[in-house]
């Protein structure tokens, strides 16, 4: 008897087991994957919402940094000084100042001692002589050995390395024959210093000297002086400088509040205030799902109806700033601000900073922004602890489901694998069989 057959029943029971192994897989796997990625995606919202919540209170803290620095009367009170001949006289605030005016007039200005050697055609080829020269700096004695065949600069050198107080240096004073000269100038300045120079042997005879002078300036009619230009000493917390001498000429100075720097606190403020209300609605407008979304989160909304609240308490109207009713940001009006400045400066000032019993707007924001930030009670603050809680939860459930879908997936392996095998084997026998009935 022979058996002839074109199909394996078996590789067709194989291919159909392999199929079905296929369908139950993913019927299993599947419903398990949905899970997980549906798990996944509600944690990213959580997280966006996170990052949302962590960027408002970066952008509170800034708000926190400006209007701490407008908590303090004593925060508004730099002074500058003003001249009324800046190239005559100026000054510089660098301690406590009182505010008030000064009247100077400055006589002389202040120079050091300086002496004129001979002069010379050239400064690196003639020879000056040598022996021993001497310099007498405020009375003290200073010898130089001047070496045979030593010029202008060999000179120069020679004072600047071994004779400290003065500095030497060459000079071309521009005249035809004799150009060159060697200067000797003191390093400090006043009426006090003196140079002497005593040539030896030497060629370098003195052809000019020029005394040292002080700073003399008269200061509410007395009469001051001193060795250099300069006076920190006078008024309290302010160094001057004398730039110009110019007799007969009176020169105000006015020690005054720094009030471009009040100007420059209101604008940090109105910005950093602006961009929170800016941000809040503009991550309250989002779609859940879409970056940053805080659609929903009261959180935010907490935040920047707090901060409108304390704001409409005070008097900012009269200073130029008023509120968009539409998006609770500031406006302001530039011109009524420097008005309100320069003509109401204390009123600025007082509508910011507290005084005595009575909190000023900076003080009341501060409150409130700790507040919000609080761990414990805040609406920032327990926002997040909420978020980072639901976020480790979640991380937990879908570790967890995954690990569940691993055992289910190695199970199901394990069984289509038994499966295979012992369809395999069968294949195997109906093979011989077929074979042994066939010869």
């Amino acid at each position: 008897m022979r058996i002839s057959s074109n199909t394996n029943h078996y590789d067709v029971a194989n291919a159909k087991a392999s199929s079905m192994g296929d369908d139950l897989r993913q019927s299993i796997e599947l419903p398990e994957k949905s899970q997980i990625e549906s798990a996944k995606s509600r944690r990213q919202i959580d997280v966006e919402r996170k990052q949302s919540i962590q960027s408002m209170g970066k952008k509170l803290g800034d708000l926190s940094a400006v209007v701490d620095s407008m908590r303090n009367p004593s925060s508004f009170q730099k002074m500058l000084v003003e001249s009324s001949h800046g190239d005559i006289l100026t000054g510089e605030v660098t301690g406590p100042a009182i505010a008030g005016s000064y009247e100077f007039e400055v006589k002389s200005l202040a120079r050091p001692s300086r002496i004129l050697a001979h002069a010379f055609p050239d400064k690196d080829k003639t020879a000056v002589g040598f022996g021993f020269l001497s310099v007498n700096i405020d009375g003290v004695e200073h010898g130089v050995e001047i070496a045979p065949g030593a010029r202008l600069i060999d000179v120069a050198e020679a004072i600047n390395t071994s004779i400290s107080g003065v500095r030497a240096s060459i000079v071309n004073t521009g005249h035809k024959d004799e150009p060159f000269s060697l200067m000797v100038t003191s390093l400090d300045s006043g009426a006090q210093t003196s140079i002497k120079l005593d040539p030896d042997t030497t060629f370098l005879d003195v052809s000019k000297t020029m005394t040292g002078q002080d700073f003399q300036l008269a200061f509410e009619g007395i009469g001051i002086q001193r060795p250099d230009n300069g006076a920190n000493d006078l008024i309290n917390g302010v160094s001057l400088k004398g730039v110009s001498a110019a007799p007969g000429v009176n020169v105000t100075l006015q020690v005054k509040p720094d009030k471009q720097q009040a100007s420059d606190k209101v604008h940090s403020f109105v910005q950093q205030y602006n961009d929170i209300q800016s941000f809040g609605r503009e991550q309250m407008s989002k779609k859940a799902g879409e970056s940053g979304a805080a659609l929903g989160d009261s959180s935010l909304r907490q935040v920047t109806q707090a901060l409108q609240s304390v704001v409409q308490e005070g008097n900012l109207f009269s200073f130029g700033i008023t509120t968009d009713p539409k998006t609770g940001q500031l406006r302001l009006d530039e011109s009524r601000l420097s008005m309100a400045i320069a003509n109401n400066y204390d009123d600025v000032v007082g509508l910011f900073a507290s005084d005595g019993g009575n909190s000023g707007l900076a003080e009341k924001l501060h409150s409130v922004i700790n507040r919000l930030q609080s761990k414990s009670s805040g609406a920032l603050g327990q926002r997040i602890q909420g978020l980072e809680q639901r976020i480790r939860r979640q991380d937990n459930d879908i570790e967890k489901k995954e690990q569940q879908l691993q055992v289910k997936t190695d199970q199901l392996k394990k069984r289509l694998s038994l499966i295979d095998s012992r369809i395999g084997a069968l294949s195997s026998e109906e093979t011989h069989l077929t074979q042994r009935l066939s010869s």
